[in-house]
């Protein structure tokens, strides 16, 4: 007897649209988060990866940043 489905949570429901990055940053790149951790010290780590990530896009990559300013 097979015993009944247990209900998604929600991290699951957003891990089939948003698959799970690991990430492991070069020298340079973890400097750069410790500088903005000590100019933000109650950021999350995941705050300040994605401020750095969404900054560098609108920087390298101008034309994918939404009318709304996202990227």
């Amino acid at each position: 007897m097979t015993s009944p489905k247990t209900p998604e949570t929600s991290l699951q429901k957003f891990r089939k649209t948003y698959p799970r990055v690991d990430y492991f940053p070069d020298v340079e790149a973890y400097q750069a988060i410790e500088r903005m951790r000590q100019a933000r010290p109650d950021a999350s780590t995941r705050a300040l990866v994605d401020a750095l990530v969404v900054a560098g896009a609108k920087v390298l990559v101008p034309e994918i940043v939404s009318v709304s300013g996202n990227v």
